[in-house]
């Protein structure tokens, strides 16, 4: 089976998969431009992982969301 990739999905997996940062938190994803229903698309098709991960900011912790892309992202970005 195919997954046909739209522009938009191709854009974000191809923003994730040059990533030097590990991935991208949603936040910065969203700031791009990317909707919450693309990365929600992504991550149920299996093409992207979010994760939640604790960030110490100095005397503050907080958490962010992370999305990477996985090795099935990567065969379909690859192949589109």
């Amino acid at each position: 089976m195919t997954t046909r990739l739209t522009p938009a999905a191709r854009r974000a997996l191809s923003m994730l998969a040059t990533s030097r940062h590990n991935g991208a938190t949603s936040t910065l994803m969203l700031g791009l431009g990317y909707s919450a229903s693309l990365i929600r698309l992504l991550v149920n098709s299996g093409l992207a992982t979010l994760t939640h991960e604790e960030v110490d900011a100095g005397d503050k912790v907080g958490e962010v969301s992370r999305v990477r892309i996985t090795k099935k992202g990567r065969t379909a970005l690859a192949k589109s």
